[in-house]
């Protein structure tokens, strides 16, 4: 019952402060993924949902006044060139060390690194190095 288990999350992982336009979502799916693809997998899914609520990433309770959020004026452009952040949330294999590794030409830190992963280790010809 996807009310059970996402009532046993929220008193988990929020304490119980999850929002019921949230709590409905978060069942919603969790139904959905339940009948396509099992048990395990939707309730990865719901724990994954209550980490991107505000009530996870906050200590009070949190209150909707129905109202919509007056947009921010657009920002000066300071004409420096743009920098982001880029976030990429990949599940599995790919850990920190396989994604931004050093290259062998950061000298001690690349034989450290090439020391700790072994055979793991990426070599010069499978990575790029990045320009700065």
């Amino acid at each position: 019952n996807a009310t059970v288990v996402v009532n046993a999350l929220a008193d988990l992982i929020t304490s119980g402060r999850l929002s019921q336009p949230n709590r409905a979502k978060i069942e919603e799916t969790y139904t959905h993924v339940l009948a396509n693809e099992g048990q395990e997998v939707a309730l990865r899914v719901a724990q994954q949902l209550m980490t991107i609520t505000p009530e996870f990433h906050t200590n009070n309770i949190v209150e909707s006044n129905g109202s919509e959020r007056t947009p921010s004026p657009p920002k000066q452009s300071n004409n420096e060139p743009y920098k982001a952040l880029v976030y990429i949330y990949l599940f599995g294999g790919l850990d920190s060390y396989y994604m931004l590794a050093p290259h062998s030409s950061c000298g001690t830190l690349y034989t450290e690194y090439a020391a700790i992963r072994g055979e793991a280790a990426l070599v010069d010809e499978n990575a790029f190095p990045i320009e700065t």
